[in-house]
C-alpha cells in the first residue's frame, strides 16, 4: 500500500492526475494522463526546435495514432496541451531565461502543427509553454531530456 501511495504522490507532483478526471461516458484524463506520459518528443541540443528523423516521425505517427482514440469524447472543457520544455542551460541570467521561453514555445508550436496537419482538431489542442519550469523528475534540469515536448489533458479552467 506505502508503494502505491509513494507513486500516486508522484504522480500527482508531475501533473499527471487531475482533481477532476472522471467525465461523462467514462472519458477519464487521469488514465489518459498516465497513458500520455510515454509520448514525449525528444530534442537535439543547442536550441534545436526542429522535428527530424526518429522524433518526427513519432510525431508524424506514433503520437496522432495514440491521441485520436483518446479525445473521442472529451468533454468540451478538456484540451490537450502540447507542452514545450527546455533543460536549464542558460537559466542563470535573463537572457537565457527568455531564449528558454522562445525555444519552449517554438518545440510546442512544431508539434502542435504536426498533429493539426495529421488530423488533430487544432481547436482541442493549446501550446503551453513551461521552459524549464518542469524537469524530468529525478533527472538534472540541465539534461537533454529536459528539451522536449510533452502531453497533458487539462481543463480549459486551468491553462
Amino acid at each position: 500500500m506505502k508503494k502505491v501511495s509513494a507513486v500516486l504522490v508522484i504522480l500527482m507532483a508531475i501533473g499527471l492526475i487531475m482533481s477532476t478526471t472522471s467525465c461523462k461516458g467514462g472519458w477519464d484524463a487521469a488514465d489518459l494522463n498516465l497513458q500520455l506520459a510515454t509520448l514525449d518528443i525528444l530534442f537535439s541540443p543547442n536550441g534545436s526546435t526542429r522535428l527530424v528523423g526518429d522524433q518526427k516521425a513519432k510525431a508524424e505517427t506514433e503520437v496522432p495514432e495514440t491521441i485520436k482514440p483518446m479525445m473521442e469524447g472529451m468533454p468540451a472543457e478538456y484540451v490537450l496541451a502540447v507542452r514545450g520544455h527546455a533543460n536549464s542551460v542558460g537559466e542563470n541570467t535573463a537572457t537565457g531565461r527568455a531564449r528558454n521561453v522562445l525555444i519552449s514555445k517554438a518545440r510546442a508550436q512544431a508539434v502542435y502543427n504536426v498533429l493539426a496537419d495529421q488530423g488533430i482538431d487544432a481547436e482541442k489542442m493549446e501550446v503551453v509553454v513551461l521552459s524549464a519550469t518542469e524537469p524530468v523528475i529525478g533527472v538534472p534540469g540541465d539534461s537533454g531530456l529536459n528539451r522536449r515536448v510533452s502531453f497533458l489533458f487539462v481543463e480549459v479552467s486551468d491553462l
